[in-house]
């Protein structure tokens, strides 16, 4: 796989770029590594990797419907089997994502829409509108869980912090703090930007704030 690679119609991505024995080897486009799927062209945390976490969590929870639905076990309980059977597929290797607003509401849609399911007349309209009865407050409300956004970020966090607080010649801790000036032009979004940018507070102010 060649990362990064941008298709054009002047440099199409090749099928192959290496040999064994003769035989042409298959140059992929998306790759699956440690339980996440890598695009050549997403030089970020990309859509195949969000449609992965998606479909992975949506089976899940499908898997386990009958529990997850059933109205004669306590929320919470079917909310602490959600969060760990199936937030936990959504959400996989979340600390180290780099997402926009547009992907982030995408899985924040889907998570709202398992807890939706869950809650009794969930899906039921308000009279005369084709608005909920209950908004996605009142669900997060019900179901005393955090939304998706706020528990990334909350990871995101507490995983930057602990990294902040390793020696410095870790090599982790270099590539977090990595400035390097051979890079793309434009504002770069780091992992510690948007840490910081969601706390709206600077690296000294982030290192005095304790983490749950």
């Amino acid at each position: 796989m060649i990362f990064n690679h941008q298709d054009t119609e002047e440099e199409k991505y090749p099928s192959t770029i290496a040999t064994l024995n003769g035989e042409d080897l298959e140059n992929v486009k998306v790759f699956r590594y440690l339980g996440s799927d890598i695009k050549f062209n997403e030089s970020s945390t990309g859509e195949a990797e969000l449609n992965l976490r998606t479909d992975a969590a949506t089976g899940k929870f499908y898997t386990h419907s009958r529990n997850m639905m059933n109205q004669k076990i306590y929320m919470k309980i079917r909310v602490s089997m959600l969060n760990s059977l199936v937030r936990s597929r959504l959400i996989y290797g979340c600390q180290t994502w780099n997402c926009n607003t547009n992907q982030m509401n995408k899985l924040n849609s889907t998570y709202m829409g398992y807890i939706r399911r869950m809650v009794k007349g969930g899906f039921n309209r308000r009279e005369g509108s084709w608005s909920f009865q209950y908004t996605n407050n009142d669900l997060l409300r019900i179901s005393n869980t955090p939304d998706i956004c706020t528990f990334v970020r909350n990871q995101q966090s507490i995983y930057v912090k602990k990294i902040l607080l390793k020696n410095n010649d870790s090599i982790v801790k270099r590539l977090l703090l990595n400035d390097d000036a051979s890079r793309k032009p434009g504002r770069q979004t780091t992992l510690l930007r948007s840490v910081l940018q969601s706390r709206n507070c600077t690296l000294k102010e982030f290192m005095t704030i304790d983490e749950d």
